[in-house]
């Protein structure tokens, strides 16, 4: 929903809207482990049972153009993190491709229901409409909701469903309490903005706690590795932990090599002394406690250069780095241009800057 604050300024947005000008971009966790790079999904969309809100994928002439564009930033083993950019406005677009793409989202009670689906969860459009259609009208009534990742407990049923009992006052049906499957799902409308360079804007709402949950334990370890650190006046100390599908690869900390060496440097050439290489695996993420470095006064490579000599496709940060040493840190800008996902988790804020700046002087006061 937009709201425009006068009749010029709805007027411009109402033009940007019919013109396609507007740009959206969702965070998603689906179902197991997305492939990496950009993935397109062409496919066209009808609603083949509004009762129960169907959506599928139909290539009988009647399916209306739809167009996704998908990037994974991580995955931890059992589920991805993807970000998701419809180009077109089809009802439950980004869900029904991703299921179609064979990645549902993971607690989508609609398309990620294994009794609905069967074990494919609909990949490539399989299933019969009208079976797929029964199924989906008897949730709620005689069965309650289930999803890949919240099976239906068999022994207690949890979930909404009608008790077979009408309010005293009104003889409306009465149901039992929602479950886990009623009441989340993991789709969020990270960003939208405009590509009408006459009249930009852009609006970025927080990470959800979704994504955060999956990465905060990566980030608190990289914050233990920042505690390690020896006190400097003359330096931040940092923490960075190399992960690859929910697996630890190596950990650094600020000055653990000799010489002035940063944390995502020291994690880097850790890995490839011990394997012999120059660069990690496809896949492989990195957390850091500081966002990384752009410039060294030292002349030593910045971190952000350092990554993007590397596979590394999503760096996780705790806090961006304040401009003791350096003024006005591009390491996001670098970052974003090189279309590496930069990714904020919060939850080790206060201590990052604690552990950081371990040794500094103290901030004079007022």
């Amino acid at each position: 929903m937009f709201l425009a604050k006068n009749a010029k300024g709805a007027d411009q947005m109402g033009a940007q809207l019919r013109g396609r000008e507007v740009r959206k971009e969702y965070l998603a966790r689906v179902v197991g482990e997305f492939p990496l790079g950009e993935i397109t999904c062409n496919e066209p969309l009808l609603t083949v049972d509004p009762k129960v809100a169907l959506n599928m994928v139909v290539k009988d002439g009647t399916g209306k153009e739809a167009t996704t564009i998908f990037n994974r930033i991580s995955y931890d083993g059992q589920t991805s993190i993807v970000r998701c950019r419809p180009l077109t406005g089809r009802t439950h677009q980004i869900r029904v491709h991703l299921q179609y793409l064979g990645h549902p989202i993971a607690n989508d009670p609609l398309y990620s229901n294994v009794n609905v689906w069967g074990p494919d969860l609909g990949k490539s459009g399989s299933g019969d409409p009208l079976v797929i259609a029964a199924k989906l009208n008897e949730i709620g009534k005689t069965t309650v909701a289930e999803t890949y990742i919240h099976p239906k407990n068999q022994s207690n049923g949890e979930g909404e469903m009608l008790t077979g009992e009408n309010c005293s006052v009104c003889a409306t049906a009465l149901y039992t309490d929602p479950g886990p499957n009623d009441l989340d799902l993991w789709l969020h409308a990270l960003k939208y903005y405009s590509i009408d360079e006459s009249n930009p804007w852009s609006y970025e709402t927080p990470i959800p706690y979704w994504v955060n949950e999956v990465h905060l334990p990566f980030m608190k370890m990289a914050l233990e590795e920042a505690k390690k650190c020896e006190p400097t006046e003359t330096a931040f100390s940092v923490g960075a932990v190399l992960v690859k599908d929910g697996k630890v690869l190596e950990t650094g900390y600020s000055r653990e090599l000799p010489g002035n060496t940063h944390a995502e440097q020291c994690a880097l050439e850790k890995y490839y002394a011990k394997h012999g290489t120059t660069d990690v695996p496809a896949g492989t993420v990195i957390y850091t406690t500081m966002e990384p470095c752009s410039e060294r006064l030292s002349g030593n490579l910045p971190c952000v250069d350092r990554i993007l000599k590397t596979s590394i496709k999503t760096v996780f940060v705790g806090v961006v780095e304040p401009d003791t040493f350096v003024k006005k840190n591009t390491g996001l800008a670098k970052l974003t241009e090189k279309k590496i996902e930069y990714i904020p988790i919060t939850g080790i804020e206060e201590e990052a800057i604690k552990a950081a700046t371990k040794g500094h002087p103290p901030v004079p006061t007022a």
